[in-house]
């Protein structure tokens, strides 16, 4: 029997919505992400909270580029970040958001695990006004699905998001350590050395897919933070939830 052409046409419009939600309805993956950094930013930009919105007028000489690491024997690019504190309170962050574009499904609960490696040439134990340059410089990530952003609020820039203060974690951020260097050669001079640090949290992606990853550093310290940026890995792994 020969179907006539608007019957066509609509037998072909229902596969084609067919197959559209089918591929909607795929299931989530495992998503495996790594950012070496040896080109360009890929993708990640840089920010400043808890700081007056004069801040340029007040020697605050924040910065957030792509430079190579100055870490002995490890060539290596990363991502810097730095400011002078003069608050005895400033929050240095980067941030990246991730969505359809690395295979995200929207309104999802992943398991997410975040790795990353951070410079720092602030020996352990050293005092400071306000506070120790390592030891009151706290690093904090989160894994959120609002983007992180530095707000204008009665003449001061704060985050949108609660990512504690200082010492202390918020909703948003979790303190993972701080910017003291570790155990082992250079300890004690000022070389650069490289820090590990991780995180896990559950979260659960907006309707457009949407999932940020924030690492920043709250600072108590009054004077200048340099820190360094690299091999930061997440893995983004769906839950399934018992019916």
């Amino acid at each position: 029997m020969k179907l006539s052409r608007p019957l066509v046409i609509i037998v072909f419009l229902v596969a084609m919505i067919v197959s559209i939600l089918a591929c909607g309805q795929e299931s989530a993956k495992r998503v495996q992400i790594t950012f070496t950094f040896d080109t360009n930013e890929e993708g990640w930009s840089g920010g400043f909270a808890d700081l007056p919105v004069d801040y340029e007028q007040q020697g605050y000489d924040v910065n957030f580029s792509h430079e190579e690491i100055p870490v002995p024997d490890a060539e290596s690019n990363g991502l810097f970040i730095t400011g002078n504190n003069h608050s005895d309170d400033l929050f240095m962050y980067i941030v990246r958001g991730f969505g359809f574009e690395d295979d995200l499904k929207a309104d999802t609960q992943y398991s997410v695990k975040l790795s990353f490696k951070m410079a720092t040439e602030v020996p352990p134990g050293m005092m400071g006004i306000g506070g120790s340059p390592g030891e009151s410089v706290y690093i904090k990530a989160g894994v959120i699905n609002k983007k992180p952003e530095s707000i204008e609020q009665s003449g001061n820039y704060v985050m949108n998001i609660n990512k504690g203060s200082q010492s202390q974690g918020g909703t948003d951020a979790t303190v993972l350590g701080d910017a003291a260097k570790g155990e082992g050669p250079g300890q004690d001079d000022q070389t650069f050395r490289y820090k590990n640090f991780e995180l896990s949290k559950e979260v659960t992606t907006d309707s457009e897919g949407r999932i940020w990853i924030i690492i920043g550093a709250d600072s108590g310290f009054e004077g200048i933070t340099r820190l360094y940026f690299d091999n930061i890995s997440a893995t983004f792994d769906p839950i399934v939830l018992d019916d």
